[in-house]
């Protein structure tokens, strides 16, 4: 009910990091019933991140894709990294984890439509 309230919750498109995390928090905890012990969940976010503008419910979808592509196929525990840092006047998230991957063809076509 949580994680439906906040995407219904605001008329605006952006809130700040810390929402967001703690949004995608609970994201993860419904996963770590599906998934029990398979999975680790990592995040390496710089403080000063914390109060920068992102785009509601952002990152849960991207977490969901990593869980479905990558954990989901894994006999072996997954993991999956989130990191938040700065770079000049950039915000930097990224989104990782030990699933199989794409071969390199697919991602190639995937950058060359962007």
């Amino acid at each position: 009910g949580k994680l439906f309230r906040y995407a219904k919750s605001g008329r605006d498109a952006s809130v700040t990091l810390a929402q967001e995390l703690d949004h995608l928090s609970d994201y993860i905890e419904i996963q770590k019933h599906r998934f029990r012990d398979r999975f680790s969940f990592t995040s390496a976010v710089d403080e000063n991140c914390l109060g920068a503008a992102v785009i509601r419910s952002m990152l849960q979808p991207i977490v969901e894709n990593a869980f479905q592509h990558g954990i989901e196929k894994r006999e072996a525990r997954g993991l999956i990294e989130l990191g938040a840092r700065r770079e000049g006047g950039d915000l930097v998230i990224t989104v990782s984890d030990n699933g199989a991957g794409m071969v390199s063809e697919s991602l190639e076509k995937i950058r060359s439509e962007i």
